[in-house]
């Protein structure tokens, strides 16, 4: 097999997102966070639930063979998961296109000075990184025959002042690719797939308290699955 045809580790499946999630709670939640448009907060708040509740529904089918015992493949629950592999690629792209003009605007000031340098290398319109999720990032799409997922993840560089060459995108794009069978492969997915949803719902729940508890004029912020019209679109500044 060739580099890319081997399989990658299991345990890196949806690293990007753990990584997205830190970033998050980081900037958007903790005692030193000064919110000053709480729209904008809660537009994240609602974006995270959807990809909460996308990364549930996707990895589930995951969790079991897309081909039964007597070889036939189960076409429309890979399309079905497909399309929500999909839905969490855009998800993550409107997430970051938010975080990106949270900042650029200063509408919400957080706590932790160290981000500054992650935020300037990853969530602004005219980074490299940002351009690449926007157009390269591919949350996975899985094989018609069911038998492997492709992705092309895109990392979080934690120190990007060190590591300029990565920023560019040499060494945080990476081209994955999943065996989903046997069943050896599919219960290290499982846990991982676990993790992520902990570290998200993590994160979830910390900007539900935080919108609660913060905003005199907030009495329960949206729910997942709301939908404003443009919200996805545009940011009120």
């Amino acid at each position: 097999m060739t580099a890319l045809e081997t399989a990658t580790a299991p345990q890196t499946l949806f690293y990007e997102l753990v990584e997205l999630a830190d970033v998050i709670f980081d900037m958007l939640t903790g005692p030193d966070v000064a919110v000053r448009q709480w729209s904008a907060y809660d537009m994240v708040y609602v974006q995270v639930g959807r990809l909460c509740r996308d990364l549930g529904q996707a990895t589930g089918h995951l969790g079991r063979p897309f081909i039964d015992v007597n070889g036939k493949i189960d076409t429309p629950r890979i399309v079905t998961a497909n399309a929500c592999l999909a839905r969490i690629g855009r998800h993550v792209r409107v997430i970051v296109d938010l975080l990106g003009r949270i900042e650029q605007h200063r509408l919400v000031i957080y706590g932790n000075p160290a981000l500054q340098d992650v935020i300037q290398a990853h969530f602004f319109a005219g980074s490299a990184w940002y351009q690449m999720c926007q157009v390269q990032f591919c949350a996975g799409h899985i094989a018609p025959d069911g038998l492997v997922m492709d992705r092309t993840a895109l990392l979080i560089d934690r120190y990007p002042v060190d590591r300029v060459a990565d920023i560019q995108g040499k060494n945080l794009l990476q081209r994955q690719r999943f065996r989903l069978l046997p069943m050896q492969s599919r219960a290290p997915l499982e846990l991982t797939r676990r993790d992520v949803q902990a570290k998200l719902n993590r994160v979830h729940a910390a900007l539900r308290q935080f919108l609660l508890s913060r905003s005199p004029s907030v009495t329960a912020p949206l729910p997942p699955t709301s939908h404003r019209k443009g919200a996805e679109a545009t940011l009120l500044v």
